[in-house]
């Protein structure tokens, strides 16, 4: 039996999780992340030349991280707010903003990080170094006044600027933790049925074979069915979500019956 529900029987809430997640450098490829390694050069493109794991041209690789963030930037200039947390590359500056010859990227997807990094929420472990955010883009060595690059919460980009060797080699060995900004939807949808609805079982059993009357031993007092489960569909007729509940319930034909269902994804 199926019944058309209005739109005003839908109500949709958005809410805002955060997800911890734990890496190290030998399982970072299962979710995707990838870690490069751009190094500054001159002259004529070498197509032979150095290439990361994935491919990737290392020099490629650093002239791509100079021109998005590092090109254009005045150390002197005081932070500017992010709205609706999309960045404006070209408005921010950073403090440590800085590059010279050597870089090393770690590429964190959405999946992992959602609508991006929570601020304050990354540390990476080499060692005994630990590498921590300062909420405002930067990295630094924990407990320290040391800058070692920069984190873009919003695009899950980690990018370690300073050249000393320490630094560079924080990526060979390594443990990350941060937390990703996940929107969660939720669906809230009212299930109303009217007395003078659904007040007749359609199970096939109930009939005689092949006809449209109801087996003797059915009478008018007991032909009220009982509701089990309910399945929403969309407008193609599909199944998206079935409701069940823990124990069947009588069809009133005298009350008009409502049915709250939630769920969320």
């Amino acid at each position: 039996m199926l019944k058309t529900l209005d739109k005003s029987d839908v109500t949709i809430r958005e809410f805002t999780v955060n997800k911890t997640w734990n890496f190290n450098q030998s399982n970072i490829s299962s979710y995707g992340i990838v870690l490069q390694h751009g190094v500054s050069g001159s002259g004529t493109f070498d197509y032979n030349g150095d290439v990361n794991s994935d491919g990737t041209y290392k020099r490629l690789i650093f002239n791509s991280i100079k021109h998005l963030f590092y090109s254009d930037y005045n150390e002197n200039s005081a932070l500017d707010p992010i709205d609706n947390q999309y960045i404006s590359l070209h408005k921010l500056a950073f403090v440590t903003r800085s590059i010279t010859t050597d870089v090393k990227v770690l590429n964190i997807p959405t999946i992992v990080i959602g609508e991006g990094i929570k601020q304050g929420t990354f540390s990476l472990v080499s060692g005994s170094v630990t590498i921590v955010d300062d909420k405002n883009y930067n990295l630094k060595v924990s407990g320290t006044n040391t800058y070692i690059g920069n984190i873009f919460y919003e695009l899950g980009q980690v990018i370690i600027t300073h050249t000393g060797s320490l630094y560079q080699n924080l990526t060979n060995s390594f443990e990350i933790s941060l937390k990703g900004i996940h929107k969660i939807y939720e669906y809230e949808v009212l299930c109303t049925v009217l007395e003078s609805e659904f007040n007749f079982p359609t199970n096939p059993t109930a009939f005689e074979s092949e006809s449209t009357c109801y087996l003797g031993i059915i009478s008018g007092s007991i032909t009220r069915p009982f509701i089990t489960s309910i399945g929403l569909y969309d407008d193609n007729n599909e199944l998206l979500a079935v409701g069940k509940f823990p124990r069947a319930i009588q069809k009133d034909d005298y009350l008009d019956m409502s049915f709250l269902l939630r769920f969320d994804f």
